[in-house]
């Protein structure tokens, strides 16, 4: 009988899931590389009251994400779930390490 990873099902038969299982599979992924990586999970506060000062945040902003550690620039955040936007000063961090090929 043949054994199947639970992840292996997310990301090649069904190509769907939740942002964990997303984020678990970067991780898994990383790790068998050899590069150090962690499961991150969260909040991501897009939503800024102005009137109030503060960001609103709501159940459903609860988020997973990745981190992978790379001895020159210490933890990287990557957002492995499709359709998912982070807030601005994550993306900016991204988008700063994407020059860099990592």
């Amino acid at each position: 009988m043949r054994t199947i990873h639970k992840t292996s099902i997310i990301l090649f038969e069904r190509k769907q899931g939740q942002c964990e299982f997303f984020a678990t599979a970067m991780v898994m992924m990383l790790r068998s590389l050899g590069i150090p990586a962690r499961l991150v999970t969260g909040y991501a506060a897009n939503d800024y009251n102005p009137l109030t000062g503060y960001f609103e945040v709501r159940r459903l902003d609860a988020h997973a994400w990745a981190e992978a550690y790379f001895p020159e620039y210490g933890w990287v955040t990557f957002q492995p779930t499709p359709s998912f936007e982070l807030p601005n000063e994550i993306r900016k961090s991204i988008t700063f390490f994407a020059t860099f090929n990592l």
